[in-house]
């Protein structure tokens, strides 16, 4: 009989502002009381988990903004939230009630590394429990026993385990649904426990965990093991096309493009590869493989793009559609709309207004007299906290400085005009500091994030700096916009390397896709009629999708002239660019 199946634990997770008890507290904490065999029914778990915000201790710093944006809990709710004093009386009212109806003191409890939660658990204790009591756990951590189990494993954190075993986890990381998880793992880990082991109880498997590890696995260097089985791979194409990792449950990971196939999937699996945090993750739990076979690697690109809108896999950071969706701005930069343009707004179209909202608020705030009362509106442009923003004299000094630099080029009040005249200045230097000349077709692809200014000792320096950032950033996205509108009804062909009798064709009609035969010298080129469509209809037909598969088309033909091949560009059937023409446009969008 396998007790440790029937034993009856407490599964439990906290979540804190950080690592240290002494100088971080505890936002939140779940637990629920299952056993191993009754962990299954995750809409069951769900019902029965218990979780509560905890208010932060009187004098405490606010809550980072890192770990509100990981939990996606709100200042205004923590506020709201009971005491720890009261959290944990209603915690160990539930752990009490446990011991006494099963005549365990103190009771099994399993959490997925401990190492973070039992501190802030023995610091609740130790604050708020009785002086008589003592502390009511005895804490097994989930992730000890899965580093014996799966000494390989690349990752061996809460959602990749729980993903291994065939379960998602929500991307907010709430205790309701990490104590699920953690119960997941438990129904998984005790079944293994009892075939590879014969751990049948709470006392044997506490004894297995005092003993060393042998495992050669924790040794550096050491080979990692990867659920997905070989034979997936070992046969793959060496081709373009679009490749789909699942869990074992058939839940999508991840897709992604590849020139050739065999390569690009197996270039994961390498025993010692280096990858980022978040492959190791899905990589840990990856047991199936499907595969798209394309013509070419630009026709791969582009179908990923679609691929991923359509199957949103948790594991592709770009591409995603989250939050976004295209907007559409005023003249002056300062009134936004959502998906479709009006005659007041013409200006797009655009990914996302928080990617074109700082541009009008700078222009608001550089058109002022005075900069009295500036903080609010240099919040918002910067999105920094008040403590991390310039102070007015520094930031004053900044826009004197930057009206001197820049006195001729500017006209107050400072418009649109004025605006793309800074920005394609902006631009300019920007190209020459990354040593890019007009020969070359790779443009610096321009990001919000291009100062890392919440480090930033602010000097007028850097004031400058941001302000010349935040207009290239705004009127490189206009003039991508402009570009993308024209693209969206177009014909693309392309030829092979040392290929001079064929070339590939892509017509994009209406901003879709569709790939047609090769095109032999003397063929007839298929230029769609929606080529005679005016900018202000393709901008009412334009959506998230539209954008993201033509941004990706624009990177795709940088690649094809950068690798020296025969490229033309029919806008229309009189309006042809060859490589030559498109070189010097693909460097400002």
């Amino acid at each position: 009989m396998n007790e440790l199946n029937n034993q009856k634990v407490l599964a439990v997770d906290c979540q804190a502002t950080g690592t240290h008890t002494e100088s971080d507290y505890l936002v939140e904490i779940g637990w629920v009381l299952i056993s191993a065999a009754e962990t299954s029914i995750e809409r069951e778990l769900w019902k029965q988990t218990e979780a509560r915000l905890i208010r932060p201790p009187k004098g405490a710093a606010p809550p980072p903004r890192n770990v509100l944006k990981l939990t996606g809990i709100r200042r205004e709710d923590l506020m709201e939230a009971d005491s720890g004093k009261k959290i944990w009386a209603q915690f160990n009212q539930a752990v009490l009630a446990a011991s006494d109806l099963y005549h365990q003191r103190p009771f099994p409890t399993i959490i997925h590394f401990c190492r973070y939660e039992e501190p802030y658990l023995r610091e609740l204790y130790k604050n708020w429990g009785k002086k008589n009591e003592t502390f009511p756990l005895d804490i097994i951590c989930t992730h000890k026993i899965v580093q014996r189990l799966y000494p390989g494993l690349p990752r061996k954190g809460l959602r990749a385990v729980n993903g291994l075993f065939g379960y998602s986890l929500p991307e907010q990381r709430r205790c309701r649904s990490q104590v699920v998880a953690t119960a997941q793992i438990w129904h998984h880990l005790v079944r293994e426990l009892a075939q590879h082991y014969h751990l049948t109880s709470f006392p044997e498997l506490k004894v297995w965990l005092a003993e060393p590890n042998e495992s050669p696995f924790l040794k550096r260097g050491r080979k990692r093991v990867y659920p997905m089985d070989k034979r997936l791979r070992e046969g793959l194409p060496d081709s373009p096309g679009i490749y789909r990792m699942y869990r074992s449950s058939g839940d999508i990971l991840y897709v992604g493009k590849a020139k050739s196939l065999k390569k690009r999937v197996n270039s994961y699996f390498q025993s010692r590869g280096r990858h980022a945090e978040h492959i190791l993750e899905m990589l840990s739990q990856a047991k199936d493989l499907t595969i798209t076979q394309t013509a070419t690697a630009l026709e791969a690109a582009v179908k990923e793009a679609d691929e991923i809108k359509r199957l949103s896999p948790p594991f592709n950071r770009a591409l995603q559609k989250k939050e976004r969706e295209i907007t559409y701005v005023s003249d002056d930069l300062m009134s936004f709309r959502a998906l479709q343009p009006d005659p007041q707004h013409l200006l797009g179209p655009l990914p996302s207004h928080k990617q074109i909202a700082p541009l009008g608020m700078l222009v608001h705030l550089l058109n002022r007299r005075t900069l009295r009362s500036y903080k609010p509106i240099l919040r918002k442009i910067l999105d920094l906290p008040p403590a991390s923003l310039p102070d007015l004299q520094v930031f004053e000094q900044g826009v004197k400085a930057f009206r001197k630099e820049y006195n001729e080029k500017i006209t107050y009040p400072l418009d649109l005009r004025g605006l793309k005249n800074l920005g394609t200045l902006f631009w300019k230097e920007k190209l020459a500091e990354m040593a890019i000349e007009q020969d070359t077709t790779e443009a610096p692809e321009e990001s919000s994030e291009d100062l890392e200014m919440g480090a930033m000792t602010w000097t007028p320096e850097q004031v400058v700096k941001v302000l010349k950032s935040i207009i290239r950033q705004g009127i490189f996205l206009l003039r991508r916009a402009q570009w993308l509108l024209r693209l969206s009804d177009s014909t693309l062909l392309w030829a092979d390397k040392d290929d001079t009798q064929s070339r590939h064709s892509l017509v994009l009609d209406r901003g879709a896709a569709r790939f047609t035969s090769p095109l032999l010298s003397g063929d007839t080129i298929d230029v769609p009629k929606s080529h005679t469509s005016s900018l202000q209809e393709r901008r009412h037909r334009f959506d998230l999708s539209t954008y993201d598969r033509l941004r990706v088309l624009t990177t795709e033909m940088r690649r094809l002239i950068n690798d020296g091949r025969r490229v033309e560009l029919w806008l229309h059937p009189g309006i042809q660019l060859n490589e030559e023409k498109l070189k010097k446009i693909l460097l400002w969008v």
